[in-house]
């Protein structure tokens, strides 16, 4: 039979030193099929009648030589006789837990044998799986394998920012978006569709997403409430404690009476329309609807009187000097300020040069200095008297 190199193979020993004689001993086998043997005096041999992708094994020993054996194995190349697996579509990306077809047989003709490895395909886990055919190595030796990625998606469940909690009566109506927050997005549908204000009260709004997403099963629902505003804000009051007190106090009062929020300065806004320890100097004092209904309301300009404690005359351009400045627009307050025996050193307005620290031209030593001060606070002159400190 003529040599082909699609079916058959050709072993040659010429030249192999392991096997020294001139009678050969042989046995070979198909791909582990029934095995031949015979004994021939050429150092070759062909093995006829195989298909492309099939090997064939020969043991070989010289006649004198049993001993020494020599295996060899040569295949028949696949050449154009290569045969991709084919197979019907499946979807490639699923949801976790949905339920997944089982992986496709070939669709080659003639028809593949082979496994799948995994060997059904599992949604249990998100990630991505890469499922591999391999066919039947002995039935089709030419036959590849093939991989088909299947991807499983996380359940997102939906999530949305930016809906209040609450909302005024009658106020514009917020929206209820189509899109969850999240990326990827869900979308989906409300009900109710609208948001009604005109009702007062809580009402809850459950989102529906469309299918074919991979979302939760779990309903999303938002409540709303819808609440009365407070009185629409008049006027803004307040009382501030006596100067010159240990603990500065601001007491708000807001009319007409209804549930507000209360903030001094920049500061947060609070419950409570009491601020204690407050710093001496001006400030302003907002009001706002505790749910936002109405217009915030600030006063500005609410004096809180103290005076410093200590000063420090040495030109470096912190407290050199020592006045109280809180009363400097009451023109006619006057400042008499005494050594620890009585002694009158100067009198200054607050609204005037500051005391600097010297007396007839002269430096005082470092000590405690007593003042008094008279001043009109709720239209009442009031008289204050207290000590501070000179420090060098």
């Amino acid at each position: 039979m003529a040599a082909d190199k699609n079916s058959s193979v050709f072993f040659d020993w010429a030249n192999n030193p392991l096997i020294p004689d001139n009678w050969y001993n042989y046995s070979y086998s198909i791909d582990g099929g029934v095995a031949v043997t015979g004994t021939t005096g050429f150092s070759h041999y062909q093995v006829f009648g195989m298909l492309p992708g099939q090997s064939a094994t020969l043991i070989l020993s010289a006649v004198t030589h049993p001993c020494a054996t020599q295996t060899l194995t040569c295949s028949v190349p696949c050449g154009a006789s290569a045969v991709t697996p084919t197979f019907v579509p499946i979807p490639t990306v699923y949801c976790v837990n949905d339920v997944a077809p089982s992986l496709p047989n070939p669709t080659n003709i003639p028809a593949l044998a082979g496994t799948w490895s995994p060997s059904t395909i599992s949604t249990s886990v998100a990630g991505t799986t890469n499922y591999i055919f391999t066919p039947d190595s002995k039935l089709f030796p030419c036959a590849l394998s093939k991989a088909v990625t299947i991807t499983v998606k996380p359940l997102v469940i939906p999530v949305f920012t930016g809906i209040p909690a609450t909302v005024c009566q009658n106020s514009t109506a917020p929206n209820l978006p189509p899109n969850s927050s999240n990326t990827p997005s869900i979308v989906g549908v409300w009900n109710p569709v609208f948001v009604d204000t005109s009702i007062l009260g809580a009402t809850t709004y459950t989102f529906t997403p469309n299918s074919g997403q991979c979302d939760s099963t779990t309903p999303i629902t938002v409540d709303i409430t819808v609440v009365h505003p407070a009185n629409s804000l008049v006027k803004v009051d307040w009382t501030v404690t006596n100067a010159f007190a240990d603990n500065q106090i601001i007491t708000v009062t807001a009319t007409a009476p209804g549930n507000y929020l209360y903030q001094l300065d920049n500061g947060p806004f609070q419950d409570s329309p009491i601020f204690e320890y407050v710093a001496s100097g001006t400030h302003s004092i907002t009001v706002k609807d505790f749910y936002g209904c109405n217009t915030p309301m600030t006063v500005n300009d609410i004096l809180v009187i103290n005076y410093p404690k200590f000063f420090t005359p040495n030109a470096d351009g912190f407290n050199d000097t020592w006045n109280i400045f809180d009363l400097k627009n009451q023109l006619d307050s006057r400042i008499f300020i005494f050594d620890r025996y009585g002694k009158l050193l100067k009198e200054i307005s607050p609204s005037g040069t500051a005391w600097d620290g010297n007396y007839i031209g002269n430096p005082m030593p470092s000590a405690d200095y007593w003042f008094t001060v008279e001043y009109t606070e709720n239209n009442s002159v009031k008289k204050f008297k207290s000590h501070f400190s000179l420090k060098r």
